[in-house]
């Protein structure tokens, strides 16, 4: 990890993206998310 404490890195130092995704369930409808997290930008989309 880099000072920042937010960017991960590989052990030779290149920068991996990380993600996540889950469902989103409610009464009436269920709904998908992910989450994409490159460097500093964030990506967040909700189906």
């Amino acid at each position: 990890m880099w000072l920042d404490g937010w960017t991960v890195v590989t052990a030779d130092g290149k920068r991996i993206a990380q993600f996540g995704h889950t469902l989103l369930n409610n009464r009436d409808s269920v709904r998908y998310s992910w989450l994409v997290i490159i460097g500093t930008k964030v990506y967040l989309n909700i189906f």
